[in-house]
């Protein structure tokens, strides 16, 4: 019905009807020859609701809706990437000025974000978790080092946490690698729960490692608690020259160590991922002959004890669990296991074989706890061991550092994430007291190396303030350097956009394909 045919019949008249042809084109549209040069406004309100929905909306229309919400859309961003970031900016206003706001929008930058993993190191060195899951920086003071041009060392801090040990009354025991060149030193701290150096030294007071001057530390690969002993005993595990050196610290004289004498076989142990102290006998897992070495601190220098790992590629945590040891292994070409071991020697029996591959998210365990009798805790790297060396950016799989839940009493076990991502860089170490998860990031390893890959030498990121680096790994399969540099540069334009402004940003990553 036209809207002449709507008036009453005395109103009704030839040239009131062309007059209201005009509008009721403009408004509902008349099928006839005359083109439009847009649709009818009647369709245009129907269609509103779209107008305002990121994924429904025009391509056109995205800059505007965009401006909208307070955000500007760069150039050169494909159409899918501009629908994503308006979907989730709301979400990152809410964090804007924080590391996992600036690590949620790094990841939206990027046009296929199952191709990457975008991780923000802003220095956190101690974090903790609790029940919501969330992750927090407990320890981010590290060293001082005096600017340029003589850059020396006003005082010491933590740098590159490798390893983390409790002690019976909550303290936080850290072994640390130390900073690029020996600046400052590797070193054991003493971390109190509220994030503070426990021992300091000196007027005014600054923070003051564990051991005496004279420990010629390496950097840590393992520390472990005796939590029998009266108030603790620290065990602590560097490689020498002469090989594997064991170290002894006590509650009673924290600052002066004893190396610990043991047997030969020990000492070639060189590849140690964990260690635990568990009856009065230090459990060393050694990844590369895929067993662990049993000493009995109260004979250190008889020959150990081993256990087989039979079936295992590359074990990287280990805890112990009434009569039993719990493993987690890394595998190259498939998701990580859990092992079960029993402590008198036996077969691992996996505990994640029934678990389909979809359901296991696991890829390189370098940590596990107990949280209940059939219930794990698991700190996952998210980085498939994998890498070619020449080319340590592209991987296998990749997806965010986590902290996983692994119920054991459902069959199959069932996995679940209880962290959410962006928070963690490289976590190598977990400990828990009172409900709260404590965890020790040493940040990405490749950026401890002296140089970079041209031969420039590499800033001391983790042991400088004001540092901000941003890493970027690859999925192998199907990469090609053409979308790789895309990728970075949108990356790096979204960096220098929106990173704090007294940030001095790095990005960490290469071009290399499969």
């Amino acid at each position: 019905m036209s809207y002449l045919e709507r008036l009453p019949t005395v109103l009704r008249s030839p040239d009131l009807g062309d007059l209201l042809m005009v509008f009721e084109k403009l408004l509902d549209g008349i099928d006839d020859d005359a083109p439009a040069s847009s649709p009818p406004l009647a369709q245009l309100i129907e269609t509103l609701p779209d107008l305002y929905d990121p994924a429904r909306t025009r391509a056109d229309l995205l800059p505007w809706l965009a401006g909208w919400l307070g955000f500007e859309l760069p150039p050169g961003w494909t159409v899918e990437q501009r629908r994503r970031v308006i979907a989730g900016i709301m979400d990152l206003h809410l964090r804007r000025g924080t590391r996992a706001g600036l690590a949620g929008l790094l990841d939206l930058a990027v046009a296929a974000p199952d191709r990457q993993r975008v991780t923000v190191d802003s220095g956190g060195k101690v974090l903790f978790a609790r029940a919501d899951g969330r992750v927090h920086t407990l320890v981010s003071q590290g060293p001082y080092i005096r600017a340029a041009p003589n850059r020396t060392l006003a005082y010491p801090g933590l740098v590159s946490p490798q390893c983390l040990a409790l002690t019976p009354g909550g303290d936080l025991l850290v072994g640390d690698a130390g900073g690029i060149g020996g600046r400052p030193a590797p070193g054991v701290w003493r971390i109190t729960r509220t994030g503070a150096y426990a021992d300091l030294t000196g007027g005014p007071p600054v923070p003051r490692p564990l051991g005496s001057a004279a420990w010629n530390l390496t950097a840590p690969v393992a520390v472990a608690v005796d939590p029998a002993a009266a108030g603790w005993i620290l065990y602590v595990l560097d490689i020498q020259q002469t090989g594997l050196r064991l170290s002894r610290l006590t509650a009673a004289n924290p600052f002066q160590e004893e190396i610990v004498p043991v047997h030969a076989t020990v000492r070639n142990v060189v590849d140690v991922t964990a260690a635990v102290v568990d009856g009065g006998h230090l459990l060393i897992l050694n990844r590369r002959d895929r067993r662990i070495v049993d000493v009995d601190l109260a004979a250190s220098a008889a020959e150990p004890r081993t256990i087989a790992l039979t079936g295992l590629t590359a074990p990287r945590s280990l805890t112990v669990t009434g009569d039993r040891y719990i493993v987690g292994d890394t595998r190259p070409e498939a998701p990580a296991d859990l092992f079960q071991v029993p402590k008198a020697g036996g077969a691992p029996v996996p505990l994640l074989a029934g678990v389909p591959e979809a359901g296991n998210p696991l890829l390189a365990p370098y940590a596990v706890i107990q949280e209940d009798a059939r219930v794990l805790l698991v700190l996952d790297v998210g980085l498939q061991p994998d890498q070619d060396p020449a080319r340590p950016y592209l991987r296998r799989s990749l997806r965010p550092a986590a902290l996983y839940r692994v119920d054991l009493r459902p069959n199959p076990p069932r996995v679940t994430r209880v962290s959410e991502p962006g928070g963690m860089v490289f976590p190598r170490g977990m400990v828990r007291h009172e409900g709260t998860v404590y965890l020790c990031d040493g940040g990405e390893p490749l950026s401890r190396n002296e140089t970079a890959p041209n031969g420039v030498p590499r800033r001391n990121l983790r042991a400088s303030a004001n540092e901000l680096a941003v890493i970027v790994h690859f999925v192998r399969a199907g990469a090609t350097t053409a979308e790789q540099r895309a990728i970075l540069r949108s990356i790096g334009d979204a960096l220098d956009r929106e990173r704090p402004a007294s940030a001095l940003p790095t990005l960490l990553s290469a071009i290399g394909a499969n």
